[in-house]
């Protein structure tokens, strides 16, 4: 009960903000059904959709990754002894990963900002942990696709 009282409304993120910009659990926690796991055969097989969250805050950001690890688990067991060399992109735990875009982190870290401006410290830390960034993932990303410093940031609620 703790958590969702100092997480509920924190660093929350529009829709708009976050649609096509492959950031995987943060924006299925925008309530966008955005998966790259759709795409996959095999996923489709398994009968995989896409699990949801509305609400674009940390709380649901939380919430997010809570309900896609259970659906993993459940994923894992319907896939039992199936073996699949993945093709093109691959949803990793923070959002789509290809050899030509930007990491998932990498995108993320433009959403810093807006997600503390105007925050107490401990829930800009909160906003900033939900989004789930690693530094090494994204020092890995093409310099260009990470965002240039000053740029426009996505509008936040």
């Amino acid at each position: 009960r703790s958590l969702r009282w100092a997480t509920a409304g924190v660093g929350a993120l529009e829709p708009a903000a976050v649609s096509g910009r492959g950031l995987g659990p943060v924006a299925r926690a925008c309530g966008l059904g955005e998966d790259a796991r759709q795409l996959d055969r095999t996923y489709q097989e398994l009968g995989f959709t896409p699990v949801r969250t509305d609400g674009g805050d940390a709380w649901a950001r939380w919430r997010q990754r809570l309900a896609e690890a259970a659906q993993a688990l459940d994923l894992a067991q319907r896939a039992a002894e199936r073996r699949t060399t993945p093709l093109g992109v691959v949803e990793s735990p923070r959002g789509p990963l290809s050899a030509e875009a930007a990491t998932p982190s990498a995108s993320l870290l433009r959403l810093v900002p807006g997600v503390m401006v105007g925050r107490d410290w401990g829930d800009a830390v909160a906003a900033v942990a939900s989004l789930d960034i690693d530094l090494e993932e994204a020092a890995r990303s093409p310099a260009s696709s990470a965002g240039a410093p000053g740029a426009p940031q996505p509008a936040v609620a």
